[in-house]
């Protein structure tokens, strides 16, 4: 692995890190039954991985419960169950081995960042626009945890593998595009119908 792509694991894991344990030392639980429920599921749905087009990884199906922590547990909660989550991803049934660099890229960099962006995000957006906007804002936290989650994982392609031949790179690229934009279609479609407000062009694009 090249000192780059190193050096970047570092720095965004250290970051996850930090958040991960701030929130535990700052931990509360409304409800331990629901937590230690939605924890359990998590962790098996990411023994139920999707392979993903072009790459050599996968893809876990457990994002439904990280939403649904963001949506109703607090951030310690759910940064636990989504770090849980990925680390039993890594290290559960995989066809290579497993390094403490990717371990800590997985849990730390993409999982627990994204987890706090989104969940900063979505609690930020309801202050401002109230329980009335409770659907789109989720939806804009689904967008901002999608892209957070997904583009450390371009960095690390582009730092590891700079030449990557230009027909994979964009067929991969297709793969992370079209959620994209349809999370943003969705979002600025119930804000448009719902609110009167338009935070953006419906989003198209070639496939």
């Amino acid at each position: 692995m090249p000192t780059r792509a190193k050096i970047f694991i570092g720095i965004t894991a250290a970051l996850g890190v930090a958040i991960v344990a701030i929130s535990v030392w700052r931990w509360h639980s409304d409800d331990l039954l629901r937590f230690f429920c939605y924890l359990a599921i998590a962790i098996f749905a990411s023994s139920l991985k999707v392979r993903l087009p072009g790459i050599d990884g996968t893809m876990s199906v457990n994002f439904l419960f990280i939403l649904l922590g963001v949506l109703e547990l607090s951030l310690p909660e759910t940064l636990l169950i989504g770090c849980s989550a990925a680390l039993v991803q890594c290290v559960w049934r995989t066809n290579q081995s497993t390094s403490l660099a990717k371990i800590a890229f997985n849990v730390f960099s993409n999982m627990a960042n994204a987890i706090a962006l989104a969940y900063f995000a979505y609690h930020r957006f309801i202050l401002i626009t109230g329980n009335r906007a409770t659907l789109i804002m989720l939806v804009l936290a689904s967008l901002i945890y999608f892209l957070a989650n997904t583009l450390p994982v371009v960095g690390m392609l582009f730092l590891v593998f700079p030449f990557l031949p230009g027909r994979r790179c964009r067929h991969w690229s297709r793969g992370i595009c079209k959620p994209a934009r349809g999370l943003a279609n969705l979002a600025n479609g119930a804000a448009r119908d719902l609110l009167g407000l338009s935070f953006l062009p419906n989003v198209s694009g070639a496939s």
